[in-house]
C-alpha cells in the first residue's frame, strides 16, 4: 500500500506510517526532531529523531551501495505515566514493525526492522513518561544526481 510522503527522510516515512495507523498526527502530536520536548501539549505526543545508521550494503555489480540501511529512534511522551507511554509505544513499533515491501513516501522499504521492545527513558523536562525504541529501515540506495 503507497502512502502518502511527509518528507524524504526515515524519521519521516515513519512518522507517516505512524499517522495512517491513526497513533499520532504530524505536527500536532507527532514530530521529526527533539522540538517536542519544549512543546505544552498535555497529549501523548511522538518525536522520531535520525540517529547514525549503519553503512549501507553492497552487492557484485554494482557501482556504490545497493540498499541503506538508516535508522531512527522512536520516543512517545504522556502525562498519563509510564504504562501510557509503553502502551503507546507499543502501538507504535507494532504499526512501523508491519512495514515490509511496501512504499511509504516515495520509497521501497524492503523492512522497518525494530532493533528492540519499548524501553523507559525517565521523564523529561516536564515530567511526561517517556518509551523509546530504535528502527533500521532497509532500501534501495536513493539515485542521487
Amino acid at each position: 500500500m503507497a502512502t502518502t510522503s511527509l518528507g524524504l527522510s526515515l524519521a519521516e516515512d515513519v512518522l507517516t506510517v505512524l499517522h495512517d495507523a491513526g497513533l499520532f498526527v504530524p505536527e500536532v502530536t507527532g514530530f521529526v526532531g527533539a522540538l517536542a520536548e519544549a512543546l505544552a501539549i498535555t497529549a501523548p505526543i511522538v518525536t522520531v529523531i535520525d540517529t547514525p545508521g549503519s553503512l549501507g550494503v553492497r552487492v557484485h555489480g554494482t557501482a556504490g551501495d545497493a540498499y541503506e540501511r538508516p535508522t531512527v529512534q522512536v520516543t512517545v511522551r504522556a502525562l498519563g505515566g509510564y504504562r501510557v507511554a509503553l502502551r503507546l509505544a507499543r502501538l507504535a513499533a507494532n504499526a512501523i514493525g508491519a512495514v515490509r515491501n511496501q512504499e511509504v513516501g516515495g520509497t521501497t522499504y524492503q523492512e522497518m526492522r525494530i532493533l528492540q521492545p519499548p524501553f523507559d527513558l525517565g521523564p523529561d523536562t516536564s515530567g511526561r513518561a517517556r518509551a523509546a525504541f530504535n528502527v533500521q529501515a532497509w532500501h534501495t540506495a536513493r539515485v542521487t544526481a
